[in-house]
């Protein structure tokens, strides 16, 4: 069967003739340093409350990182930043076209689209809402912010766990752009590259970005003669700035990527690492979004006007050997798969007059439809069941929220949000004798049988900061967030029954201290945090059909601490530690299986929450005279054990794992270029990414983290 998703020979051809045209178009520039050398702590400003403020005096727990930091650490996408956030943990396919994301213990119920995600993902503030163009390739970030905890009052649904917000740049006056390549292990080839210029000056400004990055795969399949777990991905976007007067200014944005991988599911009953994996079936993941935003932001005397418009639309195509042997036993057939598109309106006014007293003041209307469209076959039956589903979502919201200082140093901030949501479902289950010959999309035809729900959801916010001195800075906060409800596709929706699972909602306590000392050269963050959730979402198996199942646990407390750290001992010399400590388990889980046994999970952790997360980086620039500059860099994680499951067993799961990465960048002393040598995975480490429930009593299927990869950078700053 051709995957019609993956990059073809031609396209590449088209991303890799990009690249040349933008490094045509470059002038001789002077050298630009990615990094201060003063060594001390650069002041990061962040816009995680809807209006800038420094990091270091915003009262929530949060991660902000810049795009030096970003290309210094070898990030490429949100994969890769969970080694530089606590409690954040990003695992590998599951199955259902995304990758999950958890925050504290709360992400993805990677389910299709039924269900909502836990960790919203915003992209010059447009809310993400489904995953399948969450991974794209990281090209003209200006900056990532992580925000970690319930964000209900300016965040609204589906931030339970947190929220990430990727900032792009955005074009200006200034000639500039940069260009990387880089060829790895595994016959591995990215490339990436941006230009910003203006056409009218101080009027209108471009900017053009594309990625595309190629990877063959390193495990094998002898039965298909074919390697798995490779990786293709490309990415265009554009943007236009325009400013038609003095205090407005419209920003114009659109991008769309492809993303695909073969993926191998390793018997649980094997040892890692895979080097050989026989798979009857063919395995891949592909990903298709287009996405499209205005913002509008005009000046008044004492206060901004914004207005963010978003579209988004994506679909993903999955075929699994979901059995996890050679035999043709379970394949998952979602061909069409899942698709969505949405639209969303955000209106925001926001004070910037003098006073004591600033405020915020918005709404937002979302719209989206979503389908389901896969079949489930058991060959050797031969049997069949086909999933159909529709769904389609319409959320209001309003929010508000002012702060008062009380002093200078005093400042308390209240804010509440209303949402009020309805959804439209239908849903089928089918079946069928024989793929090839029984199979027809006609089978749902006269199946499905409409359902409908609404809520609605006040979602309050209370912080009270105070400066100690101005270099520390203490705050404690109490935040109401929630989830919204919805419904399996895995169900079939039926007359006067409501199959469907309700809203999460959390209360959630913390406190923390943000401070830096010794003339700037120690940053220490730490926060502490009690979230109470009821009604909590979580993906439960089911014991006849083995199917996974959104269900509401009755309640589920989280404790936790998070420490980050960064330290310029000397000059040259980086050092980042971040550690979390996260207590997450089901105060009450019970409830009855289709067996008719009742199961009772209370006590066990969350999925997704290891009880310890810590990871140490260091690098030093040894300036050479009449050469440039070396930079080693080392980096280290050590995370717990996981469970992928409620039930809290392995091998469905991960036991703890630790990971080193080790990079040296050179930088001359004359010139804009840099090239990077880096092994990531040294000790060829692997660990179970994602696990399934054993369809088979011998077989239960997971996904395998890469082994070590090694590679060359090159990169030019104009």
């Amino acid at each position: 069967m051709q995957n019609e998703f993956l990059i073809k020979p031609r396209q590449s051809t088209i991303f890799i003739g990009f690249m040349v045209v933008i490094i045509a178009l470059v002038q001789p520039a002077y050298a630009q340093s990615s990094q201060s050398t003063s060594g001390t702590l650069e002041e990061i400003v962040v816009t995680a409350t809807k209006r800038e403020t420094a990091l270091q005096e915003t009262p929530i727990a949060i991660s902000a990182f810049s795009k030096d930091y970003l290309d210094r650490g070898g990030v490429t996408d949100l994969r890769d930043l969970d080694l530089d956030v606590p409690s954040m943990f990003i695992a590998g396919d599951d199955g259902f076209g995304s990758f999950s994301t958890s925050i504290r213990g709360i992400g993805s119920l990677a389910l299709g689209n039924g269900g909502e995600e836990g960790v919203g993902v915003y992209v010059d503030g447009v809310y993400q809402g489904k995953p399948y163009g969450n991974m794209f390739a990281f090209v003209d970030v200006e900056r990532v912010e992580v925000l970690r905890g319930p964000q209900g009052t300016l965040y609204g649904r589906n931030a339970t766990g947190g929220a990430i917000n990727i900032i792009t740049k955005t074009p200006g006056d200034e000639f500039t752009g940069r260009v990387d390549l880089s060829g790895t292990r595994f016959d591995g080839f990215r490339a990436r590259a941006y230009t910003m210029f203006p056409l009218v000056e101080d009027k209108l400004s471009l900017k053009i970005a594309g990625a595309y990055h190629d990877r063959d795969g390193w495990t094998d399949n002898p039965l298909r003669n074919e390697d798995l777990n490779d990786r293709e991905q490309q990415y265009l976007s554009a943007a236009a700035n325009w400013t038609p007067g003095e205090d407005t200014q419209i920003i114009l944005r659109g991008h769309y990527g492809e993303t695909g991988s073969t993926v191998a599911y390793k018997n649980f009953l094997d040892g890692l690492p895979i080097d050989v994996n026989p798979s009857d079936f063919e395995n891949f993941m592909e990903n298709k979004f287009h996405g499209a935003s205005i913002t509008l932001q005009h000046e008044f005397e004492r206060f901004t006007f914004i207005s963010i418009s978003g579209y988004l639309d994506g679909e993903n195509r999955t075929f699994l050997d979901s059995d996890g042997s050679p035999a043709a036993e379970v394949e998952f057939r979602a061909d069409k798969g899942f698709s969505f598109e949405q639209f969303s309106e955000e209106i925001r006014l926001v004070s910037t007059g003098p006073g004591r007293f600033q405020w915020t003041v918005g709404a937002l209307f979302y719209f989206e439809d979503n389908n389901v469209f896969v079949p489930f076959d058991l060959p050797f039956i031969p049997l069949g069941f086909l999933f159909v589903s529709k769904g389609e979502t319409e959320a209001y919201s309003g929010f508000v929220e002012g702060s008062y200082e009380f002093t200078d140093r005093l400042k308390f901030t209240a804010g509440v949000r209303y949402s009020s949501e309805q959804k439209d479902w239908q849903g089928c289950v089918g079946s069928y004798g024989d793929f090839d010959v029984d199979f027809t999309p006609s089978l749902c035809d006269n199946l499905f049988v409409p359902d409908d729900d609404s809520w609605d959801a006040v979602t309050p916010r209370f912080v009270v900061d105070f400066k100690v001195t101005d270099d520390v800075f203490l705050y404690a906060s109490i935040t109401r967030g929630f989830r919204s409800g919805g419904w399996n596709f895995t169900e079939a929706t039926l007359p006067g029954v409501n199959n469907g699972f309700d809203p999460e909602f959390v209360w959630s306590y913390e406190g923390g201290l943000k401070s830096e000392l010794f003339d700037r050269r120690l940053r220490f963050n730490i926060a502490g945090y009690y979230a109470d959730y009821s009604k909590l979402q979580v993906r439960a198996t089911d014991p006849v059909t083995a199917l996974l199942n959104t269900k509401n646990a009755a309640t589920a407390e989280i404790f936790g601490i998070e420490v980050e750290t960064s330290f310029f001992p000397v000059s040259g010399l980086e050092l980042h530690a971040n550690a979390s400590w996260l207590d997450a388990t089901y105060k009450d889980f019970r409830f009855i299986q289709t067996t008719g046994l009742p199961v009772d999970h209370t006590g066990a952790r969350l999925n997704r929450a290891p009880k310890w997360n810590v990871s140490l980086t260091g690098q030093y620039e040894l300036i050479v005279p009449g050469w440039g500059t070396f930079i080693p860099r080392v980096e280290y994680r050590y995370i717990s054990e996981i469970f992928h499951s409620e039930i809290n067993q392995q091998p469905q799961g991960s036991e703890p794992f630790e990971i080193v990465n080790l990079r040296l960048r050179f930088e001359p002393e004359q010139g804009s270029w840099g090239v990077q040598a880096f092994v990531e995975n040294v000790t060829d480490e692997q660990y179970r990414t994602h696990s399934f429930a054993p369809v088979l009593p011998t077989h239960a299927p997971a996904t395998v983290s890469d082994p070590t990869i090694w590679g060359v950078e090159v990169s030019y700053d104009w």
